[in-house]
């Protein structure tokens, strides 16, 4: 069929860089200890996220009841090949842990954002 149907190149969404202001540091953890008995830090990343506070109070895996603060948003992906399952922030001289991680992707399949759930 001629002229009919037309395909959409797969494109990149905009990401709202003006949204993101708020310094953020990073400390992603990999499993096992160090000799010292404390965690191995398997990359770290520093810059600008979108902070958005929601609170919301959530069951963990293993029962333990705890408050998710809010969420980071932060363009692309931070750590390819990296599953990122905890880790520190630090917003603001505040320190909050990694609850969950998602990596929504583009139409293109190439990765959006990260984002980060805190506690």
């Amino acid at each position: 069929m001629q002229g009919g149907v037309k395909y959409m190149r797969a494109m990149k969404l905009k990401f709202p860089d003006f949204l993101a202001i708020v310094p953020c540091k990073i400390m992603v953890e990999q499993e096992g200890l160090s000799e010292e008995g404390e965690p191995l830090t398997a990359f770290e990343w520093e810059g600008k996220c979108i902070y958005s506070q929601k609170a919301k109070k959530v069951l963990t895996p293993e029962q333990k009841l705890i408050t998710l603060e809010g969420i980071i948003i932060i363009k692309g992906d931070i750590a390819p090949g990296y599953i990122i399952t905890a880790g520190i922030i630090e917003i603001s001289n505040k320190k909050m842990n990694i609850y969950r991680c998602q990596r929504p992707s583009n139409p293109d399949g190439t990765i959006f954002c990260t984002e980060l759930q805190v506690y």
